[in-house]
């Protein structure tokens, strides 16, 4: 089972292409022949399977269909302080997340469309080995309570969790506030 680990936070990141996504750089690299660095992963992962069974088999996690706009990221441990100041306006539950690599990526939905992991905009979560069961939690934080927050909840797991999560979800929780 996984250890704790220190909560991530990222304010005022931009929504690429309406969207972010966290994955694991070398799942992903496994899942595609050794590499996945300068591949068109947008295009392969919308346009076909392909995005289903990456997000099925726990190698990235898509929170698409959002507004336009600046949010605060935070991926954090299901023990750790939510940073929502008021209940969730979205929960995703269902999705799963296997860490092999020593850091993370978070990006927005418009990097994978020329993949580079160690992209400059590319934020890298720091988060302990092993399967996790995850829940997307979308609503308001900050100082004023109006800031955009995405939680990405990890729960460790002591084996591969079953997926139940819909890869097609749409996570605009902004435009009904």
């Amino acid at each position: 089972m996984a250890e704790p680990f220190e909560t991530f936070i990222a304010r005022e990141v931009f929504a690429e292409l309406g969207g972010f996504v966290l994955s694991d750089p070398g799942e992903l690299d496994r899942h595609h022949g050794g590499s996945a660095s300068g591949l068109d992963l947008l295009e392969l992962y919308g346009t076909s399977d392909e995005g289903d069974a990456v997000a099925a088999g726990g190698l990235a996690i898509p929170v698409l269909g959002l507004e336009a706009g600046y949010y605060t990221l935070v991926v954090r441990g299901a023990e750790a302080t939510a940073h929502l100041t008021g209940p969730p306006r979205l929960v995703s539950s269902g999705w799963v997340l296997h860490v092999v690599s020593d850091r993370l990526c978070l990006s927005g939905a418009g990097y994978l469309k020329r993949w580079d992991p160690n992209g400059p905009r590319i934020l890298h979560p720091v988060v302990p080995a092993g399967w996790y069961e995850v829940e997307v939690r979308c609503g308001f934080g900050g100082v004023d309570g109006e800031e955009p927050v995405i939680e990405f909840v990890l729960r460790a797991a002591t084996d591969r969790p079953c997926f139940a999560a819909d890869p097609s979800a749409d996570f605009d929780f902004t435009s009904t506030a």
